[in-house]
């Protein structure tokens, strides 16, 4: 009797397929939080407070929300 050997195919696609989406979804998050990182680093590190009718630079830890 033959056996057709179209299911190892299916099976070995099937797995490759997941590999592959695997594979991109850990491409897509490091670049991600690349991203993310350099974002980060362009806040600023001071602010301009106004007190009294000067301004003054404030470290952004020091200025109150």
């Amino acid at each position: 009797m033959m056996v057709p050997n179209i299911y190892f195919e299916v099976a070995g696609l099937l797995i490759m397929f997941v590999l592959l989406g695997k594979y991109l979804e850990a491409k897509a998050k490091g670049s991600t939080s690349q991203a993310i990182a350099k974002l980060i680093g362009l806040a600023p590190k001071t602010a301009k407070v106004k007190r009294g009718d000067t301004f003054i630079d404030v470290a952004i830890d020091q200025v109150k929300k």
